[in-house]
């Protein structure tokens, strides 16, 4: 699996064991056989799409400081 770094991080090759490649299978099949594996309602689910999930997250919880998915 090639995976491509936002903020000019570097590329690299990620290599999947037999049955993480089929579960990835089932899951695109699953979600309709589009380009992605991983789909919302709209569309694909993007970096923003989850900032924004956690953000939500962080006030429904009732924390008093802003949460992001890297903490």
């Amino acid at each position: 699996m090639h995976v491509s770094r936002k903020k000019n991080g570097i590329a690299s090759t990620h290599y999947l064991l037999g049955w993480e490649l089929r579960a990835l299978r089932q899951l695109k099949r699953d979600a309709g056989g589009g380009r992605y594996v991983f789909n919302g309602e709209r569309g694909p689910l993007t970096r923003a799409w989850l900032q924004r999930l956690v953000e939500r997250a962080g006030v429904e919880a009732g924390f008093e400081f802003p949460v992001h998915p890297h903490s």
